[in-house]
């Protein structure tokens, strides 16, 4: 019994750690507002809620987006997925460089408040990591990302 709680409780807290679903009804109307003025042919939309922004995940053109709106219906980033292969060939090298053996399986392109960055998620040994560049190809950050080990299990 005692080990069936902390399995209950554990994946509780990793539920809560990503951002929580929410039904199109409980996301406030000027929030709604401003993804329909942004993003006007968006389908298939889907609301979470991170600390006490929003964020919705949509295809816009056959492609997968995600932006996140604040409660004062601020739109503060949009992330657009985009090919491996259409990751600029500096950070393409950069990982290849730095990670020998490492495989990307998944990119995409951020933009927050007019800056562009890059995200590139690479496989590297065991576990997979978020590796962030600049517009230019230069390395920001390396995050775990505890997402995409949770899909393996």
């Amino acid at each position: 019994m005692k080990k069936l709680l902390i399995l209950v409780f554990a994946g509780m807290l990793a539920s809560c750690s990503y951002g929580q679903k929410l039904n199109e009804a409980n996301v406030p109307s000027n929030v709604k507002i401003k993804m329909v003025a942004s993003f006007p042919d968006a389908k298939s939309v889907k609301w979470s809620k991170e600390d006490n922004n929003f964020e919705a995940e949509f295809t816009l053109n056959k492609q997968e987006m995600s932006c996140v709106i604040s409660a004062t219906a601020e739109l503060l980033e949009t992330e657009t997925e985009m090919a491996v292969k259409d990751l600029p060939a500096n950070i393409k090298s950069n990982i290849e460089t730095t990670y020998p053996g490492s495989k990307i399986n998944e990119a995409a392109k951020i933009e927050k408040k007019g800056i562009i960055t890059y995200e590139a998620e690479a496989k590297i040994g065991a576990d997979s990591y978020d590796l962030i560049y600049d517009k230019d190809g230069i390395f920001i950050s390396k995050t775990k990302n505890s997402e995409a080990d949770e899909d393996k299990d």
